[in-house]
């Protein structure tokens, strides 16, 4: 029904922007209405940027039809009904004949459609018609408008085709190379990074970029030797401390790690994440106060106060690196617009919830309350199968610790005992991260999200080196299509890397 209504709105549109004066068109209310409508159906089909595309239309001093033309055409490819999308692409095309973003645009749409011919066609017309595509810089620039429309095949194409014009073009490598590991081809990119660091000798990125295929191949002795190559090149390239850090925490060179770490704090400067490396090698060795002073650094120079004159204590977490990420997604819940409440002002807004899914990163939930939870009815539940006396110790802390409720058991069990509560945030962090088990478990709390709830993944990355079938990332992702292919609620995602951020987008008829 809701596309039924859409279709007309549209249609509408259509008819008005294309068979009107566009002057005279920009001075009616019936223009500004048309676009409203149209903004109002998606809004409420949970397509929140695209409404505000049209809304904010309506409002302009004259009329576009080419504009009108690429908004519908990137609605239609939001609603997945690929048909009238490419009639709207094209249609964009007659009005911006060199329009890259649209041309890649209906590419992505014949591919949907499975009209591959089309498809290539597309392709080979841009690079005709924009002959500034067809140098390295343009091909290179290509890939990537490529790559924001999922035309990952045609984008390494375009990024091989750079190399082959210009082999010391190393953008292209680095994006060819990421491109693979994300195929499943992690030798491949090794392979072409040896290629470019040969070349670049002297470029100390080129040898980090290296350091980091071979890292995420897991050949950590060999991505050691490249980031200590790196860094003798440029000693204040951090990410390849970082890299060296990781390299070496993974192949349990304790003494190595904290050694390092304590050069890098004295020589290099007084970096959050040296202390958080050091604190996590120092917990490895059982120098537990230590470890805890420096989690507590950490987090004091990432802007948690709190840690350090509450005396919180951790031993083993990497959340100081993730704080910059979760204030981003995390602080607008404090606006009293975005919450819902318009009664009283950015004072006062509703109460925020937030469900916890187990309780591995302790640091995380202290954090919520001392940073997200800010007013007295907010609250956070924390379920889990246990909770260690190291988090019971830190929630005692809590200048507010009233707001937490604690439920330990099996999940499973306990999310069926919530009543009809609605979360703003949930975040799965379970010991247990078996593809099935977490592919389950987000199913099970996915109905207590609110629209536009944010469901947060602690271990996306997570494998079992003995059974790569139950690796974290395949149940997610099988959860994500699931509730996908529902059609009552559009998933986003938001952010992804080690941990994996969804944006519920809201309800939609089907």
């Amino acid at each position: 029904m809701m596309m039924q209504y859409l279709d007309e709105a549209v249609s509408n549109c259509e008819a008005l922007v294309t068979q009107s004066d566009p002057a005279e068109l920009a001075a009616t209310a019936e223009w500004l209405m048309a676009c409203q409508t149209v903004g109002n159906i998606l809004s409420g089909m949970g397509f929140a940027e695209d409404a505000y595309s049209w809304q904010t239309m309506g409002l302009d001093i004259t009329p576009n039809p080419a504009k009108f033309f690429f908004v519908s055409g990137r609605a239609y490819s939001r609603c997945q009904v690929w048909d009238r999308a490419a009639y709207f692409c094209k249609r964009t095309l007659e009005y911006t004949p060199d329009d890259a973003e649209a041309y890649c645009r209906l590419a992505k749409v014949y591919n949907k459609l499975g009209d591959y011919k089309s498809e290539s066609e597309t392709i080979h017309a841009l690079l005709a018609q924009r002959p500034d595509k067809t140098d390295a810089e343009g091909h290179y620039q290509l890939g990537k408008i490529m790559e924001t429309h999922d035309l990952s095949e045609q984008a390494a194409e375009c990024y091989q085709q750079v190399i082959e014009r210009d082999p010391e073009f190393s953008l292209a490598y680095y994006a060819l190379s990421e491109l693979w590991v994300k195929q499943g081809n992690p030798q491949g990119s090794i392979e072409l990074l040896q290629q470019l660091a040969e070349r670049l000798n002297d470029d100390a990125t080129a040898h980090y970029r290296l350091g980091r295929a071979y890292r995420q191949a897991g050949q950590h002795e060999t991505a050691i030797l490249s980031f200590r190559q790196a860094l003798n090149l440029d000693s204040e390239l951090h990410w390849a401390y970082m890299g060296l850090l990781n390299s070496l925490l993974q192949l349990q060179r304790w003494d190595e790690a904290i050694e390092s770490c304590r050069g890098i704090i004295h020589f290099v400067g007084e970096f959050p994440w040296a202390y958080c490396f050091l604190g996590n090698a120092l917990a490895q060795k059982g120098e537990d106060l230590e470890a805890a002073k420096s989690h507590q650094k950490a987090f004091d120079l990432r802007g948690w106060e709190r840690c350090l004159t509450n005396d919180y204590r951790f031993t083993h977490t990497w959340f100081s690196e993730n704080m910059v990420l979760w204030e981003k997604y995390l602080l607008p819940l404090n606006d009293a617009a975005a919450n819902g409440s318009v009664s009283q002002g950015a004072a006062s807004r509703a109460p925020i919830n937030i469900l916890s899914l187990g309780s591995s990163d302790g640091s995380s939930l202290c954090w919520l309350v001392d940073e997200i939870l800010r007013q007295p009815s907010d609250r956070l539940v924390c379920m889990a199968e246990g909770v260690s006396q190291q988090l019971q110790k830190n929630f005692a802390k809590l200048p507010e610790s009233d707001k937490v409720s604690v439920k330990t058991g099996r999940l499973p069990v306990l999310l069926e005992s919530l009543p009809g509560t609605e979360f703003d945030m949930i975040y799965i962090q379970s010991e247990r991260k078996q593809s099935i088990y977490l592919n389950a478990l987000a199913k099970q709390a996915w109905p207590q999200l609110k629209p536009n709830g944010l469901m947060f993944f602690k271990d996306y990355q997570w494998s079992d080196p003995s059974d790569p079938a139950q690796a974290s990332r395949l149940g997610i992702d099988e959860f994500i299509q699931s509730v996908q292919s529902e059609g009552r609620a559009r998933v986003s995602v938001l952010h992804q890397s080690h941990q994996l951020i969804l944006r519920k987008e809201g309800k939609q008829d089907a």
